[in-house]
């Protein structure tokens, strides 16, 4: 999370979501990390909104993670530029 936080790092989205697919996550720890500690409240809404998609849906394989995590991050590369 830290390297999606600093550098807009879609492998660490992606592998934080992984972590997310295999196994249960206390995301209200990882909130207080990543507002708290990180500043990044707005980083945890999205990792947060992505992690549901992605334990909503049984059928979620790496593939359509690595896409998942890859989009966002160029979307939200995309806005920033916008500004």
């Amino acid at each position: 999370m830290a390297k999606f936080y600093a550098w807009d790092d879609a492998q660490a989205l992606y592998q934080a979501l992984l972590v997310v697919a295999s196994q249960p996550v206390n995301f209200r720890e990882v909130e207080r990390w990543s507002v708290k500690s990180e500043g990044q409240k707005e980083r945890y809404r999205l990792f947060h909104n992505l992690a549901k998609k992605v334990q909503s849906r049984w059928d979620f394989d790496e593939s359509a993670i690595v896409d998942l995590a890859t989009d966002q991050v160029i979307k939200e590369r995309v806005r920033r530029l916008g500004r």
